[in-house]
């Protein structure tokens, strides 16, 4: 553990002390502490930023230290569906909760998580999910979801009897079921739910089966008194079964009257918004199909205002010298932002960003960084044109590197083309998002709208100009919308 620690700075380009006070938190922590960490509670325990922590892991992850894991998790309940060890397996399609009973569209903003887990090599962890109920619960539901005690209390008021089961084996639960009360067997590591029905002439003997398929029946009537429910894991791995009554009515109050909390996680999207992930990770399939929603991304599209005539002005070797110092400078502001270069297209970048302010700051920031780079440079003869704008995309895989498809990345290249040197233009739609005009406040800029016709949109855009007046930037201060 020591040595692949040592490896970081080869990975991650962080401050010594911090590398260093992550070398020293690690080898510490207990072992339900290096299961499936979240990043983001992570960072809050030991003293870290979110940032610091992400990148921290995922270099972790390329030196063998941690393992990722992308899970699917109901956005209801927070119980796990699925665990994938790359992106390229992620499920595309809509997943079912059998625990809720219910359908769940699949994003990868909110239903899919990303968590580390130490790797083998380094250190086994003495964490069985099956030694207990609450060990079962605390695996197998996302750390993320905060219960209130009094549904706490309840769930495990419902909780009969709890039969982990190793392959091949069979088990019983013999149990007194209450006339006009519904029961559950529940599986949650194998998403199994057998839903036993009261009725005067049902059974008291009750034989569930768990195939490697799935389950052989899915639902019986069974007669108020003495049950014996038998249990036989059929498939090649260790499962639990859990007997449970339900009161639906009563559960549905108590949610209504104490919500779960959902505290911060790193989501799939922010992830591979990641530019230290994107740097050391590619996509492994090969299918050209692979195709993951999002339900909302940023975008952020550069130019370079008359960099051909620059050629001509200053000669190939020192224009391609400063075209290379602006990409260096805005590499640097987008990764301070949380966001990745998804590609490079001559002398223009496109950027990803989480959420639109991430955006909008990195936009502000890009331009006074220009700045600082004309004034340092003999050629004052750089001009930022940039445009942004946010909506639903598809993330692919192109060449082994997660791509964005969709109308929304059409749109921001559009966007971008009505910029001029100096100026920032994105959609309303984008403006409009939560804390995006405050920021703005920042800019000494001249703010105008206008509806433009966009190639390949049937409707104009309403569009938000903001000009700069290049005299720098000045502190944040409210945004008052004219015009």
């Amino acid at each position: 553990l020591s040595r692949r620690l040592a490896t970081l700075h080869d990975y991650v380009h962080l401050p010594e002390p911090v590398v260093q006070r992550f070398a020293q938190v690690v080898p510490g922590l207990a072992d339900w502490d290096l299961c499936r960490i979240n990043p983001m509670a992570f960072a809050t325990r030991h003293g870290f930023s979110a940032n610091e922590v992400v990148d921290l892991l995922v270099a972790s992850t390329k030196a063998g230290i941690f393992d990722v894991e992308w899970n699917h998790v109901c956005p209801a309940c927070g119980a796990i569906q699925m665990t994938r060890d790359s992106i390229d397996r992620l499920e595309s399609s809509d997943m079912r909760c059998e625990l809720c009973d219910l359908d769940v569209h699949v994003a990868l903003d909110d239903e899919v998580e990303v968590a580390f887990t130490i790797n083998s090599s380094v250190r086994q962890l003495a964490v069985d999910p099956f030694a207990h109920a609450m060990d079962y619960q605390r695996y197998f539901f996302s750390s993320s979801f905060e219960r209130k005690p009094e549904v706490r209390q309840y769930i495990q008021s419902t909780l009969i009897d709890f039969v982990p089961l190793p392959p091949g084996r069979t088990g019983k639960i013999e149990a007194t079921f209450e006339p006009d009360v519904t029961y559950r067997v529940v599986s949650l590591d194998s998403h199994a739910v057998i839903w036993l029905r009261p009725a005067e002439e049902g059974a008291h003997d009750v034989d569930v089966e768990l195939l490697p398929e799935g389950l052989a029946r899915t639902e019986y009537t069974v007669a108020p008194g003495r049950v014996n429910v038998h249990l036989h894991n059929g498939t090649h791995r260790k499962v639990a079964f859990s007997l449970m009554r339900i009161d639906w009515d009563h559960l549905m109050d108590l949610l209504e009257r104490y919500p779960h909390q959902r505290h911060p996680f790193l989501s799939a999207k922010r992830l591979l918004n990641s530019q230290v992930f994107r740097d050391l990770f590619r996509v492994q399939t090969t299918e050209a199909s692979l195709h993951l929603q999002l339900r909302s991304l940023t975008l952020l599209f550069t130019d370079l205002k008359g960099s051909t005539a620059l050629y001509d002005r200053v000669g190939d070797l020192e224009a391609w010298r400063l075209i290379q110092d602006h990409f260096r400078v805005l590499s640097r502001v987008v990764r301070e932002h949380s966001g990745a270069i998804i590609k490079t297209m001559g002398d223009a970048i496109m950027a990803a960003f989480s959420t639109p302010v991430d955006a909008v700051e990195a936009a502000i920031d890009m331009l006074a960084a220009m700045d600082e780079l004309n004034r340092t440079s003999s050629q004052d003869v750089l001009g930022l044109k940039i445009g942004l704008h946010e909506g639903p995309a598809v993330a692919i895989n192109a060449d082994q590197r997660v791509d964005y498809f969709g109308q929304t990345v059409n749109i921001a290249a559009r966007v971008q083309a009505l910029a001029d040197a100096g100026e920032i233009v994105m959609t309303d739609t984008l403006y409009r998002s939560v804390g995006v005009a405050n920021i703005l406040g920042r800019l000494d800029a001249v703010r105008s709208e206008m509806e433009a016709e966009l190639k390949g949109v049937s409707q104009k855009t309403l569009v938000i100009r903001h000009a700069r007046v290049p005299t720098g930037l000045r502190p944040p201060v409210a945004f008052v919308p004219t015009g």
